[in-house]
């Protein structure tokens, strides 16, 4: 819930930068997006009940592998759109 809650605002944040013109809207959202990793981190840390260094490991693992699969789908819908299947 916390997720969709901060991207909601995030996205909020960026409308009303792009309408008004405020380039100090752009340091909010970067501190948004940085309290969305940093939340993650913690919950997997409280979830796991896992040092450090293995909360990490698992916490960069997850997003790289997110990362990926993220670049394998848009590459799909791409390919999908361009020959209109």
């Amino acid at each position: 819930m916390f997720v969709f809650i901060t991207l909601l605002v995030i996205f909020g944040v960026n409308k009303i930068a792009a309408a008004t013109g405020a380039d100090w809207l752009g340091y909010l959202s970067g501190a948004l997006i940085f309290l969305l990793f940093f939340y993650n981190y913690k919950a997997m840390r409280n979830f796991y009940q896992q040092g450090r260094f293995k909360t990490i490991a698992k916490f960069l693992i997850l997003h790289f592998a997110n990362f990926i699969i993220a670049i394998i789908l848009f590459s799909i819908f791409t390919l999908l759109s361009l020959f209109k299947i």
